[in-house]
Parts: structure tokens; sequence; C-alpha cells
């Protein structure tokens, strides 16, 4: 917009200018006082003249009033009006209440309006501000819904909103003046009416219903009479179109007040014997019923006085004569009576301890037998026998208590009580035994094994006396039995499920019981349960991750041909699960998959038949049910509660929460069937461990979704999966094999190595029962030493190849104050010096990374962009890196180590297979390292826009670094290439070379020698069309590579011994180095624009490219292949051959594209490879589609019809490519022609003139001659086809030349219809045209 206003001044000012010199010209009449003549003086140029003369205008500025209607005053100039845009009301259905009001303001981008309108128009209680677009409301009534438009305008547009609005009525409001009332039983009362607000009622209900009698009229009035008494709370019901309010009531009934008469009685009083039954006493009341009752005091211990005053009971207490106020009461009033009672003792009777025969364990139980009696209180107790020793009777009570020290027989004692009122007796059985077991426990309660591989010894602690026999309900599983001291032991031969088994510990005297769980996993026959009746299963398209069985009861199911378990199961304390590398494996509905499929969820169903599906699995619902479960559909994991199973997906959006129950839901006794894949989600994503979503719940499950891949066809075997397939039971045999043993046989060897490599390149720490043991392993055995004078030959041995990934899995995953410094870095990458300072730095690191696009499919292109940081990381040392908090969870990493590249994949190893490691910043202060040491460097992802950050680095070496257009050559020479770390770094402006220092400490020409590089980068960027290219590249030397003597990426990766010719500016300046620029040229490469078999061709394009347009040497010096006689041989033998296109690759492609190249020129190939980076283009997406783009976008950019000279090579180019770019001259001078390929000439454009009744004029053009094609004209009045003997009549054309040609044909009969062919005789054999006709007048 500030453009756009200093352009108007600047129009303002010329046309102001242009006003003064175009339009006028300024005079003065000037009078003497003498002669008073006319002078008349003219201004020059743009002058205008004033009293001191002719001087230049001042430039009119522009003014408020200079707008047009289609402007706006703005920052002092008249700036073009912007429409209303985005007019929103923040809402677009209202749907209001009766009475409410209402405010409702605009939001809108652009200019003001100028206007507002609405259409249709409002209701007469809706009112738009016409100034301010303002809307406000006061409905009084109710409305209907309506539409309405609201536009809002100025002149240099409008905007448009709609609103829909309603109106409706409001809920009514009212309240009683007193909410509280009484009534008297039987008399009518009535509550006021209700006071009711301004809404009206139309309907009134009360709930629950009120007392019978009382009823709620129409106008919400309450009255009536009841006989029913109590308090009830109501509640009073109104309601009107605009809703409904309830208020709550409460009544209480009440009865007159009553009266006292204990007829029985009279006036009387009352006598009573102790512990005798009174005969009730009943109370009258000649008014009002008599609903409570009390005694002022309370009555006598055992006497009861009923709520209508009645009194009954047994006295239990002596008692001289004493008065009692009774009063009764009810809800209208109360009545008194006094009442003076006398209670009298009474004999004993019925003395008892019991059941009277016991038995006692000597010197552990302790009797304390209370007798009970009946009759009056016993004064004094004797016993008849005496007890044994150590048992006594309380004179007192009677009460028998003690423990007995010795064995004695069942003896029968006679036990007396007196009072006042006699002497009674009772007998009692007493026997004293052995002490019966006690102070049982097992070590263990919960026990979990597995059946015939588990030795069980369950041992058992015995703090009692000594047991004779040992029980179990139910007995034990097969295979287990009792010691003589209860252990249980032996080696289960039999699946059980989770089973509470009641253990029985008996002697003489008598038992002690104890529980113990059971449990015995047979997993071979879950597995057979699983895959019952499957034979084998192909999932199609589906990649599955591998779903690696790491739990200790966890194990596969499915294993491809590789034993990669892409479908494993396991028990989880009470429940089961199944999980699938893929979610599309979970459900399948035909053939054995489906068998699968229902297999699984019956076996994790166990004897359960309700299962809950997620909604992406809501298909399988018919099979379910045909197979006898009750299935719920559209179930999420806070909808477990009555499943037996669960049915749902690894990767979820499941929340902790969520994620909890679906862990309680499986321990509990439930089953899960999950599925899903991790691969594609840590594409963009980190921590597959603990952020995928299905591995949040791997601790409790057993199962780790793993994010390598397998194959989806599995052919099931008769026998179960190898034991040590599961993660676990490899770990103990790993362990055994080089601590206690037995050595793993050789057989099993690679069985061990598979499953424990997959799950190291997988598992974190954490996962402590897999890693613990086997930490503990390597600190034992010690690390592998590997280098170049002691290499390693991987796949030689498994079991060492398992340790060496062991190894890694721990070196790069130990925090960094655990690391050490690895053996092996003494050899390669190198040892910091002993005396090298360990320094703090403080490093602005550049975080803004675009990275390339993805087209650039070898070149790493989307890979973390690397900042170095000038400082190395000694050998398992621990580097603090202290960083913004702008980076923290943003997946920036510190890198420790230059050399990325993975080595697992050779069969010798100079090096360890991965020695770089990442640290994820998830924290401003990072402590990191490398057990081999390496430079240190903060990465970021591609689009990264952080700009410049500072980062301090503690602990850490300098390493040789130079900078371009930073560092001196002074610098450099004098300070930077002196540094003692093992590695340096040369940065260019597009390029950095990581280098040993030992290549570089003698290096005096370093900024020479970078500028080299850039002007070689920048060439390669510029071949390739991609300007600006969007990141710096990189090489990296190493002792060995994954790929190659070299090979593209980011990093590229090339061996330590072309180090010193990249370093050295002389020989790369003089013969350069074709490998060098033949990978960077991979990294050039847009992925569809690289045709079927050209990946190590057009590579080629950069390299020929720099050896000849810079280092300056023929094509021949640049590589002994492309020599003119290799060339040559090269191209004959492909043509000899037939030009066959599965033969067109490397050399022999490069020869096609050198050809054109030497043709037309390097700019070709720039402006046909940019043409692909225009998305909007569109990317040919198969071979046929990019073979054909090729070939029409080559022919546009030379200006030459190409398709024949590729066709010649073998290319599949079709006619629709053909088509597109005939309106280009053929290349009919291209090498191939009169050398190795005779093309066939190409003719088009027929047509006939001059027709008479006896000649015509036939016309052609040659659009290609051909190779010494010869053309010959026939015609006749029959079409002789390709026969030249079957035509009337031939003519000789001569050699083909490209033009137009003719012929004139004569003596023709006349209103006749001829044929005309031409045949093109040649090398290339004999090729007809298609016929032509045409018809004498």
């Amino acid at each position: 917009m500030q453009e756009r206003s200093g352009f108007k001044i600047g129009l303002a000012i010329l046309l102001t200018l242009l006003v003064a010199s175009s339009s006028y010209v300024v005079s003065m009449k000037i009078i003497s006082s003498e002669e008073q003549e006319q002078e008349v003086i003219e201004c020059e140029g743009l002058q205008i003249l004033t009293d001191e003369g002719c001087v230049e205008p001042e430039p009119e500025l522009p003014k408020p009033e200079d707008c047009t209607s289609t402007e706006v005053w703005r920052d002092d100039i008249c700036d073009e009006m912007d429409k209303p845009s985005n007019l929103t009301y923040g809402v677009d259905i209202l749907e209001w209440r009766i009475g409410e009001n209402h405010t409702l303001t605009p939001s809108f981008s652009g200019d003001g309006p100028d206007t507002w309108s609405v259409y249709p128009a409002f209701p007469p209680f809706v009112i738009l501000n016409s100034e301010s677009g303002e809307i406000t409301a006061l409905p009084l009534q109710e409305h209907e819904s309506s539409n309405h438009t609201i536009i809002a305008a100025n002149e240099a547009g409008m905007a448009m909103t709609n609103l829909t609005i309603s109106v409706i009525n409001a809920a009514p409001m009212f309240h009683y003046p007193n909410p509280q009332w009484s009534f008297i039983s039987m008399q009518y009362g009535e509550l006021p009416l209700p006071i009711i607000g301004g809404m009206s009622i139309d309907t009134w209900s009360i709930s629950p219903e009120l007392p019978e009698g009382i009823i709620l009229d129409h106008n919400g009035r309450i009255g009536g009479k009841t006989s029913v008494l109590g308090v009830t709370t109501h509640l009073v019901n109104a309601t009107n179109t605009g809703g409904s309010i309830e208020v709550e009531i409460e009544i209480t009934v009440v009865d007159e007040a009553p009266s006292l008469w204990y007829g029985a009685l009279g006036n009387g009083d009352l006598t009573l014997t102790k512990g005798i039954p009174m005969a009730p006493l009943m109370a009258t009341s000649v008014d009002g019923a008599i609903v409570n009752c009390s005694s002022q005091p309370s009555l006598p211990s055992g006497l009861i006085l009923d709520s209508d005053c009645s009194i009954h009971g047994t006295a239990d207490g002596l008692l001289v004569a004493s008065t009692f106020v009774i009063t009764a009461e009810n809800s209208g009033g109360d009545a008194q009576r006094n009442l003076t009672i006398t209670i009298v003792d009474q004999p004993l009777s019925n003395i008892s301890y019991g059941i009277g025969t016991y038995t006692f364990a000597k010197q552990v139980d302790v009797l304390d037998l209370e007798p009970s009696y009946d009759g009056g209180a016993p004064i004094i107790w004797s016993i008849d026998p005496s007890l044994p020793f150590g048992v006594v009777l309380n004179t007192s009570t009677g009460a028998i208590t003690g423990t007995a020290y010795l064995v004695y027989p069942e003896t029968i004692y006679t036990v007396f009580a007196n009072n006042t009122g006699g002497v009674a007796s009772t007998q009692i059985s007493l026997t004293f035994v052995d002490i019966t077991p006690s102070g049982i426990s097992y070590y263990e309660t919960e026990l979990v094994v597995e059946s015939n591989h588990s030795t069980v010894n369950i041992n058992i602690t015995n703090l009692g006396d000594t047991v004779d026999t040992w029980e179990s309900h139910p007995p034990l599983p097969s295979g287990l039995i009792f010691a003589s001291d209860g252990t249980i032991h032996g080696t289960p031969n039999s699946r059980v499920t989770r089973t509470t088994f009641t253990i029985y510990a008996n002697n003489s005297g008598g038992s002690f019981q104890l529980q113990l769980n059971m449990t015995i996993h047979d997993l071979n026959t879950d597995w057979e349960i699983i895959t019952r009746g499957v034979t084998a299963v192909d999932y199609g398209g589906s990649w599955p991750s591998l779903i690696l069985p790491f739990g200790e009861w966890s194990f596969p199911i499915l294993s491809d041909w590789d034993q990669r378990p892409i479908a494993s199961a396991a028990h989880a304390e009470k429940g089961r699960i199944v999980g699938y590398g893929h979610e599309s494996f979970v459900a399948q509905s035909v053939g054995d998959e489906m068998t699968l499929s229902l297999n699984a969820m019956k076996w994790a169903c166990a004897e359960g038949r309700v299962i809950g599906l997620w909604n992406d699995f809501n298909h399988f619902e018919d099979e379910l049910v045909n197979a006898g479960f009750t299935v719920l559909t559209s179930v999420s994991p806070n909808q477990l509660s009555g499943l037996d199973c669960y049915v749902g997906e690894f990767w979820n959006g499941w929340s902790d929460a969520e994620n909890r129950d679906v862990e309680e839901f499986l321990t509990s006794g439930h089953g899960l069937i999950l599925g899903g894949h991790s691969w594609y989600w840590s594409y963009s994503n980190s921590d597959v461990a603990h952020n995928y979503p299905g591995n949040k719940i791997a601790p409790t499950t057993g199962l780790f979704v793993s994010s390598n891949s397998g194959s989806v066809q599995v052919t099931i075997d008769s026998t179960p999966p190898h034991r040590l397939l599961r993660t676990l039971p490899a770990v103990n045999a790993l362990e055994a094999h080089f601590t206690s043993g037995p050595m793993i046989p050789t057989s099993d060897a690679s069985v061990v190595e598979k499953t424990i490599a997959r799950s190291t390149a997988m598992l974190t720490l954490d996962f402590t029962d897999f890693w613990k043991p086997l930490r503990s392993m390597v600190n034992t055995t010690g690390w592998t030493e590997i280098a170049d004078d002691n290499k390693y030959d991987l796949d030689a041995d498994p079991i060492a190849d398992v340790r060496l990934a062991i190894e890694e899995g721990l070196y790069l995953r130990l925090p960094a104050d655990e690391l050490i410094a690895h053996p092996s870095t003494v050899d390669f990458p190198g040892e910091v010096p002993t005396n090298a300072a360990r320094v703090t730095e403080f490093v602005s690191i550049n975080g803004d990374y675009i990275g390339l696009p993805s087209g650039f499919g070898y070149a790493g292109a989307r890979s973390h962009g690397m900042m170095g940081t000038g400082l190395y990381a000694a050998a398992g040392e621990t580097v603090n890196v202290t960083v913004p908090a702008s980076l923290v969870n943003q997946n920036v990493r510190i890198q420790v180590g230059a050399h990325s590249d993975s080595l697992w994949n050779k069969d010798e190893l100079d090096r360890h297979p991965k020695i770089h490691r990442n640290w994820v910043i998830d924290s401003t202060n990072m402590h990191v390292g490398n057990t081999f040491g390496g430079l240190i460097y903060i990465t970021f992802p591609p689009d990264s826009t952080f700009g410049m950050l500072n980062v301090t680095i503690e602990n850490a070496v300098k390493a040789p670094r130079y900078i371009h257009g930073v560092t001196t050559a002074q610098e450099w020479n004098t300070t930077q290439r002196l540094h003692p770390a093992p590695w340096a770094e040369l940065e260019g402006e597009f390029f950095i070379l990581t280098v040993p220092s030992a290549d570089i400490r003698n290096l005096d020409t370093v900024v020479e020698l970078m500028n080299w590089w850039d002007t070689a980068l920048q060439m390669e960027h510029n071949l390739s069309g991609y300007i600006p290219w969007t990141r710096i590249e990189r090489a990296v030397f190493d002792i060995q590579i994954s790929a190659g003597w070299m090979h593209s990426g980011y990093p590229f990766m090339a061996h330590t011994v072309s180090a010193p010719d990249v370093t050295n500016l002389s020989h790369m300046s003089t013969q350069g180095d074709w490998g060098m620029f033949h990978e960077l040229g991979h990294n050039h490469q847009w992925m569809s624009a690289t045709l079927p078999g050209n990946t190590e061709t057009t590579c080629n394009l950069f390299s020929a490219y720099i050896m000849t347009e810079l280092v300056g040497v023929d094509l021949a010096t640049g590589h002994g292949a492309m020599s003119s006689s290799n060339r040559e041989t090269r191209t004959e033998g492909y043509f000899n051959a037939g030009a066959q296109i599965s033969q067109w690759s490397v050399w022999t492609a490069l020869e096609t594209h050198m050809q054109i190249q030497e043709e037309f020129g390097w700019d070709v190939y720039t402006r046909a490879f940019q043409h692909y980076y225009n998305s909007s283009l569109g990317q040919p997406n198969n071979d046929a589609q990019e073979y054909n783009s090729w070939a029409a976008r080559m022919s546009n950019e030379t200006g030459m019809n190409l398709v024949p000279y590729f066709q010649a090579w073998g290319l599949p180019i079709d006619a629709a490519t053909f088509a597109l770019v005939d309106h280009l001259t053929i290349w009919n001078d291209d090498p191939l022609r009169g050398w190795v390929y005779d093309y066939p000439s190409l003719l088009r454009g027929f047509s006939t003139s001059n027709l008479t009744s006896s000649s015509a004029t036939v016309h052609w053009q040659n659009y290609d001659n051909g190779t010494d094609v010869n053309q010959t004209l026939c015609w006749g009045l029959v079409d002789g086809g390709t026969v030249k003997s079957a035509w009337t009549s031939c003519t000789s054309q001569g050699l083909a030349d490209v033009g137009l040609e003719q012929e004139n044909l004569t003596s023709l009969v006349t209103g006749s219809t001829y044929s005309w062919r031409i045949l093109g005789e040649g090398p290339s054999g004999d090729h007809w045209t298609d016929v032509q006709t045409f018809t004498t007048n």
C-alpha cells in the first residue's frame, strides 16, 4: 500500500509540472514611467514569474479534499479504498426469549462501510443502526424463524452475512408467600394464592401427589382437608411455551391432642418380678391418637415404653417403689400420668456356657467362657472337679479363663451359681489337645509360570507346630507336588488359567489353611488356538509394523519369511491381548484371514462373548454376531464397562486417562485386540517408544509396535513358533551363553540374533526387563573392538552380531554421564590429545534452515540441517549445552559425531556400524556426549525459522574450522588449523567439507580452495536450474561408508583416502574428481526427471559439466569411460544388440544425453529440469510417463523434434507425445544417422489440387527425410497396397529431402476415384504411407 501511495504522490507532482510546462506561458506587462512601453517577460521551462522573477514552482502536495469517492485519506495520501469483507456478527443463528435485550456488533475487514441495510427487513423489535451496523433487539412476543441478509457497503464494494432470528416465550416466574403450611387433620385449610410474574402460565402440576384430600387447582391454589398426618415436600411446576419453573412447598398435617389412661391399673401402682416378662400394660386415648410417648425418668432397664404409651418387657434389675411421669404426645399436644413401679428379685435358672462342649489347643488357645443364666443375679460361683493347671473359674462372674499347659482328656465339670433365691447348676465338657498348625506362609502367593518350561519351587515358612499332611483344593496342577515341609515344586505340564488354590496344613490339633493363586501358561497351546484352521494369510498391500513380543508372557502369532513378528499376543496379568502390525489385519471378512481374526477375538475374550468395537471396525459386526458374540459398535475406551473384550487401534488418539482405562480393563481379566503400524507415524514424529500411542501402554501389554516393517504374506507352520522368537527367553538364553551357560546351539543362534536385534533397535532403556540383563552381560564381557587392522565380519557369528547390536543400543541410549570412551575410538574417529584443553564457548547458530523439496530424492532432501559449532566432544565425556527455550521440544537436536552412515548392511566392518548420536533438545540445559566422541552440531528440521541463536557449550574441545567470509587466511594459518580435535570442517558459502584434521594441518590455500569448491557447487546448482539452492551441501569423509566409493545424501559420504586430493587446490583445479561431482550430481537429481535406469546416468551430466567447464579438461581426461573410442564402441554395441531399453543405463544412456548436449549446449538441460520443479505442471508418475515427458520437454527446449532420436535409442515414446511436438523441425542430422541407426522417412500433409477430368496434382511433406531413402509415388484406380507391382502406375521421386513435394498426374480417367501412396526405400527397409484418394472431374 505504501508503494501504491508513493506512486500517487509522484503522479500528482508530475501532473502539476506537466500542467505548468505545457498549458501556460506566464507573461507580465510592464509600463515605464517615461515611455509607458509594454514589455513582455516570458519564463523558461517550468518556471513561473514572481516578484523576484522567474522561479521553479513548488510541487503541490495532495490534500484530503483531493480524494475521490473511491479513495480514503490514509498516511497523508489518498489511498484506494478497500471494500468491506469477512463481515460477521459472531453468530449465524439467534434464538431469543421474550423480554431479553440483545446487542450485536459487527466485525469486518477492509475499510468501513458507508451504509448498512438488511433484506428482508427485520421484524419491528429488531433495529439495524444504518451508520454503525449495530443490531439491537427487545422482543415482546414470540416470532417464528426468519432469515435476513445484512449488507455493508462503501464505494469500493460490499460484504454480506446472513442471520436467522427466532423468539420463543420466556419461562414463567412465581412463588408462594408462605411455602410452609400446616393443616389440622380433617379440617379444611388453604395456602395463599401464588404470586405470579409477568409471564402467563398455561398449566400447573405438582410432584409428588398431595396428601389425599388436598388439591392443586388451575390457579395454583392449594387447599382441602386430609387425615394423612406428616410432613411432605412437593415441587409445584408452572409451564408455558417458554419453559417451566418449579417451586418447593412443605405441607404439615397434625392431629388433635391426646389423653392417657391405663385401664388395667386404674389409679393403682405396678409391681413386677425381675426377669419375668410382665403382662403388657395397654394405654388408651379418648381424644387424639398417641403418636409418641416418653418417661421421666426412663423406665427401669428391661421395660419397654411403646410409642402409644403401652408398657411391656422384662425387668432386669431390682427396684424399690419409684414414680415415673409418663407423657403421651402427638402433633397436636400431650397428656401425662404418674406411675409407681416396684421390681422384686427371682431365683436363678438355665445356667449355660454356650454349646457346653469345647476343645482347645494347649499353650495356644485362650479360654474365655462367660456363662449365661436366667433368674436373679448370682452372688458366688464354684466348680467341680478342679480345672486343669492354667485354667481358672472367676467366683464372682462365673467366667472360665486361661490357657492349659498340658493335654487333658475330655472332662465333665459341674458349675454352681448361688444367690438369695437358691442354688442352680450346669455342666460343661472341656478337652485340651495339641497345637493346631499356624504361622504358615508361602514366599509367593501369585505364581505365573510356563507349562513344560518353568521349574517351580515355592518355598514355605512354618512358624507353628509340626504339620502331618498337606492338601490342596482344587488339587495342584499336574507336574507339581508337595514336599514334606509344604514346599510346592516340580515342572507343570498342563495349561491352567488363573486359579485360587486353598492349601491345608493338618495335624492332630486341626488344620491351617492359606491361599495361593497360580497361572500356568501354555503359549504353544495359545498359538494353536489362535491359528487353528489357518494355513496361510496374505494381507495384500498393507505394510505392517513388527509387533515385538517383549513381555514375559508375549509370543508371536504370525512370523514372516524372515521370522519377523507381524502379529503377536500376550497374557497381561489376568487379561489377554492380540496385536496386529496393521489395523487392516484386525477384522478381515474372508478366507483364512477371517478365521484368524475370529480365532484371535475368541482367544482374547476367553469365555466372554460381549465385545466392543472401535468405530473403524464396525464393519465386522455381522461376522461376530454369526460367531456367537454380542456386539457393541463405536465403543470408546471410556465405555468399556460390561464388555468382555474390546477391538481398537494402536494408532489412536486416546488420552492418558483412556489409556489407563484400557490397561485396567486388560489386567483385570478382559481381552484386547489392537492393530496399527508405527513406521509411517515415525516419518513425522520422534521417540516411537514413548510418543507412539500404542506404545504408551506397551509396559502393560508386553507388545511393542516397531517402526520397522515386515511382510504381509505368512505361511502358518504346523508347529508353534520357535520359543526364542520371544524376546525375554532369547535374552535369558543370551545372558546364560556369556555367563552361566548353557551355550546357545548353532542352530538357534540366528533366531536369538534376530529376536534381540529387533528389540535393541526399538526398546529404550526404561524397558528394564529387556535391558538390565543385557547391560549386565556387556559389563561382564566388555566392549567389542573394531579397527581397520582388526576388521569385524558381519553375519559370520550371529551371537557376536547381536552382542554388537546390544552394545550399540546401549551407547546410543545411555545418559551422557554413564558413557565411557569406547576402546575403538583410538582407531576411528580418533582420540583427542591428552593435553587438549576443555573449553566453554558461546556459539552463534543460524536457526533458519529450509532444506530441499522432497523431489530431490537422492539428496536426503528433508534431513535435519547440520549447523556446525567448531567444537568437539571427547569420547565418553559429558558436554553441557545451554540453548534458548525456543528450541525445546521443537524436534531440534544436538548431534555428536559427523559420521552418520550405518554400516549394518556391510559384510566386513572397519569401524562400528553407528558412531554418531543425536540428542533431541527437551530442555534448555542438555547433557550430551558420544562414546566415540565427535564434532558437535545443532541440527534443525526443514523449514525451521528460529533465526540467529546463542548457544553455550561447556567441556568441549576446539576443532579446526574455516568459515567463508569470516575466517581470514591469517587466522586459519596461525590458529584455526592447529586446534586439537581430530576432525575439521571447511565451510564455504555453498559447500562444507568434514575431513581428518591431519589432512589440513598444512593447508595454506584454504580461502582459494573453498572459493573453488563454491564455484563448483554454484555451477551444479545452476545446471540443475533449482535456484536459489536452499541448503549448503556437506561432504563427510569416513574410513568406511554404507555404499560404494562415495554416495549421495546429506551429508554425502566419501572415503578418507579421498580427502587429501579433495583438499588440494592444485589437484582439484587441474584434475578434478569425477566421483565427487557425480555424488553431488545425485543430490541434484529430481526424481521424476531421472528416467528409468538413469539414476547413475544423469548425475554424470554434472560431472561432465564441471570437468569440462570448470576443471577445463576433455571428457576422456575426466573419466576413461568417456574416451572417444569407448563412446563409439559402447554406442555401436548397444545398437548392434537391437537398442533394448532394458540395457539403456549408466554410460550408454549418458551417450544419449551427451549427444544432445554437444549439439544444443548445457542450457537445454537446465531449462528442461526447471519444468519439473513447477508443481502446477504435474509430475510423471510411472516409467512410460517419465520417458514421454522427458522427450516432449527436451524437444521443446532444443526447438527440435527429438522423438525419432529417442525412439532410435529404444525409448518407448508414444504417438501422443509425437503429436505434442510435431510442430517442431525434426533433428535430422543427429549423430546416429548414417552411423548406427537408419531412420525411415516421415511424411505428412497429403492433399490434392488442380483436379480436372484427366489430371491432378498430389502434394505431400517430407517431415523427416530419413536415412538415404528413395521415394516412389504409385497411383491407380485400385489400391495396390504395399506391393509395388500391384499398382498401375509408379514414378520415382529420388532421394527424399525435407520439405514440400508435389507431382502432376495426367492421362487420368474422367469421373474416377484414384488411390495413391508413397513408398520409401532405404537401409531401414520399405515403408508405405497410408492410402490417399481423389476423384477426377
